[in-house]
């Protein structure tokens, strides 16, 4: 449940940054570690306006300003997160693949296809691609099929990479997660576009492009929260008015609305420092319901995470082919306020929903 603790007022630091390239498909620098946190805060059925109370906060220790972010209260709109402007990724060739072994950032096409620079190629294991060209049988295979809900489902062959981390790379949102004893792995991703493109590829070796045809991806609206560590970073969406722990509280730990057919998704594998993982939520444009959804990013403070710096990144899909970023770089309160959650509400625009 929520903490019954008194939350804090923080001095945290907010720095946003355009973190998707144009006409490349790109990701966040480096974010500063985090060591992984105890378990997932709980939702009281019942819990009420959360209060506020003074504890000092760490320092953020570097030329950005800071800002107060009170529990459970908004961030300031003139406040140091922006909106990045909306970027529009090309369309790629429906057949275009890219052999990541041979991609050089300087040589990158970028008429048609869906490339990477060269900081993701380094990120995906660019640096070792030529050594693993002359093993014979250890190539990535993936395939990619449009499933319901605008989703497409992944499945990928590694077998040179039993157990191994797995990079899966989507129009600026990645993600880690573990293949199996013989390097298979298996996971359905939201789509962010209509014609998607994901680029697969293990710690270290040589990696894969895919694609599909995702027919129905103009029903959904999407927000994407992805960041690197064991941050317990959540998105929580409240719709229509619901409160905490009801029916309409759409979460980690109750990622579905049968009412509405919302649903959240967390994607990756948790690895420690090299976690990194993405949480997608997504609600019907053909629900037939108007109103607000309310849309938090939230996290608890922990032994591993207090006095930390924590960074992350929002993506946002209000219309067809547009994508907003925001990036959050933010000093967590000192080891004081351990067991306090705090509540971003302007990381994320809130949902307008309108009958159509």
């Amino acid at each position: 449940m929520i903490s019954t603790r008194v939350p804090t007022l923080v001095a945290g630091t907010i720095a946003c940054a355009l973190a998707i390239g144009w006409g490349m498909q790109t990701f966040v620098p480096e974010p500063g570690s985090a060591t992984p946190g105890p378990a997932q805060p709980r939702v009281n059925e019942t819990a009420p306006e959360r209060p506020t109370s003074d504890l000092p906060a760490a320092s953020a220790g570097d030329e950005t300003a800071t800002l107060p972010i009170r529990m459970g209260a908004a961030l300031p709109t003139d406040a140091a997160v922006r909106a990045a402007p909306v970027l529009q990724a090309p369309d790629p060739s429906p057949d275009a693949v890219v052999d990541l072994g041979a991609v050089d950032a300087a040589d990158a096409p970028t008429d048609g296809q869906d490339v990477v620079s060269r900081n993701d190629i380094d990120l995906l294991g660019g640096a070792d691609l030529a050594q693993d060209a002359s093993a014979p049988g250890c190539a990535v295979s993936a395939t990619a099929e449009a499933v319901e809900r605008a989703s497409v489902r992944l499945s990928i062959d590694a077998p040179c990479f039993p157990n191994d981390r797995i990079a899966i790379h989507h129009l600026g949102m990645m993600f880690s997660d573990l293949a199996d004893e013989s390097g298979h792995l298996e996971v359905t991703v939201p789509a962010l576009k209509a014609h998607a493109v994901f680029i697969v590829s293990p710690a270290q070796g040589r990696g894969t492009v895919v694609s599909a045809d995702v027919p129905d991806m103009a029903d959904w609206t999407r927000v994407v929260l992805q960041w690197q560590g064991e941050t317990g970073f959540q998105i929580h969406a409240r719709e229509f008015g619901a409160d905490y722990g009801s029916q309409g509280h759409v979460w980690a730990e109750a990622p579905g609305n049968p009412e509405t057919g919302s649903f959240l998704v967390r994607l990756g594998a948790d690895q420690g420092d090299l976690t990194r993982r993405a949480e997608i939520y997504s609600f019907p444009r053909s629900a037939g319901l108007s109103g607000l959804v309310d849309l938090t990013v939230e996290t608890e403070v922990t032994a591993d995470t207090c006095g930390r710096r924590l960074s992350a990144e929002a993506l946002e899909l209000r219309g067809v082919g547009d994508l907003n970023g925001r990036g959050l770089d933010l000093a967590m309160p000192n080891c004081a306020a351990i067991g306090d959650f705090l509540v971003l509400n302007n990381l994320m625009d809130d949902l307008k929903i309108a009958i159509n």
